[in-house]
């Protein structure tokens, strides 16, 4: 069976979803991981991930490092799950991240001063400074090119507010569904259930404060000045997403 790439940026559910594929696909496919860490560490590393080109059979790759996509891969050999989430959530995340994250090459005293930066400056200003996420740009790049059958949109608000839909979607990929699975199997999705969430030690917010559980925290963290700014920014971005996702979730992209 050709080989399904999972493709996200670096947010939320990305960790979940990935054990949710991997439950679905179960030991038939052998799973590579090819994640932005990999991507900081030195020159050869980055541009091994760069010419990366799966094996076009029975394995599942996931690749949270758009930035670094190689874009001579043949989309037609194989099938796309595709995740992200708002931008604007995003920056709220990484916001977090700053306190509790670790960051390849930090020492203790590293990590505390940029963390006392990050809280001195506070959410609004630092998500201002930073510039503009470029992964969505790879994204609808594959959206656009790949044929229509190979791939399928999982955002992360589909994920979280409707978890039964967006594994179908999941388990139609691999030609199967939730009833045909193994109870085994069936139990490991169900622990990446948002309700489950809290007794799931694979969960990342059970590390890291900062993690959330609900599409749109930006509309609860950020100024409403921040968020209009944010929105013009990622006004191209988000249009993207309200033409993609599922038609349930597409107002939260306003």
């Amino acid at each position: 069976m050709k080989t399904t790439i999972f493709l996200s940026t670096t947010t939320s559910a990305t960790g979940s979803m990935w054990r949710t594929i991997q439950a679905v696909a179960g030991p038939r496919f052998t799973s590579i991981v090819q994640a932005q860490e990999l991507g900081r560490g030195a020159e050869a590393d980055r541009e091994k991930i760069r010419d990366f080109e799966p094996p076009p059979e029975d394995h599942i790759v996931l690749f949270n490092a758009p930035m670094r996509w190689n874009p001579k891969l043949d989309l037609s050999a194989y099938n796309f799950i595709i995740n992200t989430r708002d931008p604007r959530d995003l920056h709220c995340n990484k916001y977090f991240w700053e306190f509790t994250h670790p960051m390849p090459g930090d020492t203790p005293e590293k990590a505390a001063a940029r963390a006392e930066k990050a809280r001195q400056v506070g959410i609004d200003a630092h998500v201002l400074s930073k510039p503009k996420f470029r992964d969505y740009d790879v994204l609808a790049r594959v959206v656009k090119d790949c044929p229509p059958a190979n791939w399928t949109f999982i955002g992360y608000a589909l994920y979280c507010l409707y978890f039964d839909d967006a594994v179908a979607k999941i388990t139609a990929m691999f030609g199967t569904s939730m009833a045909k699975l193994p109870p085994g199997r069936r139990a490991r999705v169900e622990a990446e259930r948002v309700e489950n969430l809290a007794d799931n030690k694979r969960w990342i917010g059970q590390r890291w404060e900062g993690s959330d559980t609900m599409p749109g925290r930006h509309r609860h963290e950020l100024q409403p000045e921040t968020i209009t700014t944010l929105t013009a920014r990622y006004i191209d971005v988000l249009k993207f997403l309200k033409e993609t996702d599922d038609p349930r979730v597409i107002s939260l992209y306003d």
